[in-house]
């Protein structure tokens, strides 16, 4: 379901990259003209969906070559041709060596592939290695889910419920679910008005804080 994992994972890549720290998103599925409006709409104040189709008035030009100068200047590499796991993962400690990384996101795990793996299999080594990779490194790694059909039956639970193992919470520091409040309804109806929607952030592990529920908008149309 389109929940704003994306967006959501963009506004904290925004948020480091106008620090001037480095950001390495591994996306595959989206591609590097997406995310890069994406960020260009957040930047600039203004729907991307406007900035892709390229219908803008003057200000939102100017806006809009204002914001794509910021990003072109900011360290933002994006991958949107890789999927194997173990490739992924080399990457990642060769972007590093290359130059510190100061974030790198994955958009999502279920999208990983290795060949000889189950999907349990993958999940659970993958969750392992990152975790691992992330202390090696002391990199965040934002590592994007989908849910369960369990969950999704029942998204409100205090456990995250990611798809295909257990091993994604159980490696993880901070886990974050993002649920629709409204029903499917009042959501299409929103969708086609482009009218923010509402969604529940439910952080439901923390290893280092409190966890509960907050509510947001997602704002992605």
């Amino acid at each position: 379901n389109n929940s704003g994992k994306t967006f959501f994972a963009l506004e904290i890549a925004l948020a480091v990259l106008m620090q001037n720290k480095r950001v390495v998103i591994y996306s595959m599925e989206m591609s590097h003209k997406d995310l890069a409006g994406r960020l260009m709409g957040n930047l600039a104040e203004m729907n991307s969906y406007k900035i892709l189709k390229g219908i803008l008035n003057d200000d939102e030009m100017e806006r809009q070559n204002e914001a794509k100068a910021k990003l072109y200047e900011s360290k933002l590499t994006i991958y949107q041709d890789l999927d194997n796991y173990e490739e992924i993962k080399m990457s990642m400690y060769s972007e590093n060596m290359r130059e510190k990384v100061d974030l790198f996101i994955i958009d999502y795990m279920q999208l990983l592939k290795s060949p000889d793996k189950t999907e349990y299999q993958l999940m659970t080594e993958a969750s392992s290695e990152f975790q691992s990779l992330g202390r090696k490194t002391g990199i965040p790694i934002i590592a994007l889910s989908q849910v369960s059909n369990e969950t999704a039956k029942n998204p409100n639970s205090a456990v995250g419920g990611f798809k295909g193992s257990g091993g994604i919470e159980a490696s993880s520091d901070l886990s974050i679910k993002l649920v629709q409040t409204e029903d499917i309804r009042a959501i299409q109806k929103k969708q086609q008005e482009r009218i923010p929607i509402n969604i529940d952030l439910i952080i439901t592990k923390n290893r280092h804080g409190i966890k509960g529920a907050y509510p947001m908008s997602f704002d992605g149309y």
